[in-house]
């Protein structure tokens, strides 16, 4: 018996139940009761268990169970899945269906923009990149780069049209078949991801890293250089060295002279970049833009599901 007080008529969500439950059996599918509701929510956004009288969606699963709009039962995880009919399992008894799922967390640059408050910083959410930004304003609201103009300086990205001469220029210098067949990955009439491929298929893409990353760090060096931005500001700090005992008191010690740096230096201590790597980062980009709908469909090896 429910302990709430329904302030909506429950008959429609019960009639969209059994129309998806419908639509899914139809497929042979059978959703789990945290899919089923994003389903429900889909398809009827003011959707509320509360509001229908239910503490939790799985209490309105029981519901709809019991006026024979639906089956639930456990999977062999042990999680409530919705079908048609008892067709991989008998009804469960209320008692032996598991709690809800466990909510989403919230994405971390969304928590800290809401959290955090010390800095003076304006925060939007960008819908097309689905993530938290900021931009640094001042006590008037305004920003920064208007009223602080010399502290910022603009970054100019290389473009399309460079990147294309600079593969050109790689493939040139190749000779050959392995020459014939990167022209034509860059051609226009080359389809995407023509260039990474034709680069697996000769063993060039470590080759073409090393290329990429001179050109750009020569690129950025310019940039750094007529924007008066100094070289050991726009790179990674190594880890701090031990430091050394004190001298005495009365040791004039001159200052340090200020280093002769050149990000030339820098790149041949870079670790190469591998091609697992550059996937595993775009995955994880990927994933930190997805919906709870989206994450709930991705297929994953159960063996990192398991708990160390």
């Amino acid at each position: 018996m429910n302990e709430l007080t329904a302030t909506v008529s429950a008959e429609p969500a019960f009639d969209l139940a059994a129309q998806l439950i419908a639509e899914a059996a139809a497929r042979d599918f059978h959703p789990t009761a945290a899919e089923f509701k994003l389903q429900m929510l889909n398809r009827m956004p003011m959707f509320s268990e509360k509001q229908l009288g239910f503490r939790k969606f799985i209490d309105f699963l029981r519901e709809a169970q019991a006026q024979g709009r639906l089956f639930v039962f456990l999977d062999n995880n042990g999680h409530p899945r919705v079908s048609g009919e008892p067709v991989l399992a008998e009804p469960v008894l209320p008692s032996q269906i598991a709690p809800e799922e466990q909510p989403p967390r919230m994405r971390q640059d969304l928590w800290s923009s809401i959290v955090h408050w010390e800095d003076m910083s304006d925060r939007f959410w960008d819908r097309k990149e689905r993530r938290a930004i900021y931009v640094p304003v001042n006590e008037a609201g305004s920003p920064l780069w208007n009223s602080e103009p010399d502290r910022f300086a603009r970054i100019i990205p290389v473009s399309r049209d460079k990147h294309v001469e600079w593969m050109n220029e790689f493939a040139e210098r190749l000779g050959g078949e392995k020459r014939d067949a990167l022209l034509h990955a860059v051609g226009p009439d080359a389809k995407r991801g023509a260039f990474k491929f034709a680069l697996r298929r000769y063993d060039l893409t470590a080759q073409w890293g090393a290329e990429l990353q001179s050109r750009v760090t020569e690129h950025a060096e310019a940039w750094a250089k007529s924007e008066d931005v100094r070289l050991d500001h726009i790179v990674e700090r190594t880890s701090p060295q031990s430091a050394p005992a004190s001298p005495p008191s009365d040791t004039k010690i001159a200052p340090p002279p200020r280093p002769s740096f050149s990000l030339d230096s820098v790149q041949s201590h870079v670790e190469p970049v591998t091609e697992t790597d550059l996937l595993r980062r775009r995955v994880h980009g990927v994933i930190d833009r997805m919906n709870l709908a989206e994450l709930a469909a991705l297929q994953v090896p159960a063996i990192y599901l398991l708990s160390e």
